[in-house]
């Protein structure tokens, strides 16, 4: 079982003008990060002010009152309690060299070097140009002197904005995701989706055990 961590497992501010217990982690790192060629947003710079304080503006409508977020879908209270864990772990930023818009995840120390051993294989090869490797790209890993590591991946946008708009468009996406194949001659009928990339996992001896849209 997990150990408790403070700055992942401890309450969210309620105030949009607040620095929460898990943004001040990535505060305390910002300067390192950008030692090491990321750029985290104005909010978590170490000089921060409020940009909608002393105007007419309504916080919600100013991109330095965002908190990072990886969904707003909870289809089953297991699925907030994950996203709740996993929001703790990632913070948006810009990867200085080319202005690429990029994911920070910080691996806890408890939960094991699997994550990155997982994301290091599928984004090497042999693994990396197979097709069938659907896997997000491991870009790089940052080490901080005395922090755990912190991997860093695309930005990614819901698989449904922009919504499809033609067949074309649908039938590339369900190309990508899946294959279908018959399971016997007598239930021809029926067709097995079987999601390409799970399989491809699993063929590597990984089990992904959470496949859901927005985990990736």
């Amino acid at each position: 079982m997990s150990q408790h961590i403070d700055f992942i497992d401890g309450p969210l501010t309620g105030s949009p003008g607040d620095i929460g217990e898990t943004e001040k982690w990535w505060v305390e790192r910002h300067e390192a990060l950008k030692q090491t060629g990321y750029l985290l947003r104005s909010r978590y710079r170490p000089d921060w002010k409020p940009s909608w304080v002393g105007t007419n503006k309504f916080f919600i409508d100013c991109e330095d009152a965002q908190r990072v977020g990886v969904s707003d879908n909870f289809p089953l209270p297991t699925c907030y309690l994950y996203l709740r864990f996993q929001i703790r772990l990632g913070m948006d930023a810009t990867r200085i060299s080319d202005g690429k818009p990029v994911m920070l995840k910080m691996l806890p120390s408890e939960e094991g070097p699997y994550e990155l051993e997982i994301n290091k294989l599928f984004s090497t090869e042999p693994l990396f140009s197979n097709p069938r490797n659907h896997c997000v790209q491991l870009l790089d890993v940052v080490w901080l002197p005395n922090d755990p590591p912190i991997i860093v991946h695309p930005l990614l946008r819901p698989f449904y904005d922009p919504r499809l708009q033609t067949y074309g468009e649908f039938v590339t996406f369900f190309a990508q995701i899946c294959e279908v194949s018959l399971v016997y001659p007598l239930i021809a009928l029926y067709s097995c989706l079987l999601d390409q990339g799970v399989q491809f996992m699993h063929e590597n001896n990984v089990a992904h055990r959470f496949v859901v849209s927005f985990s990736a």
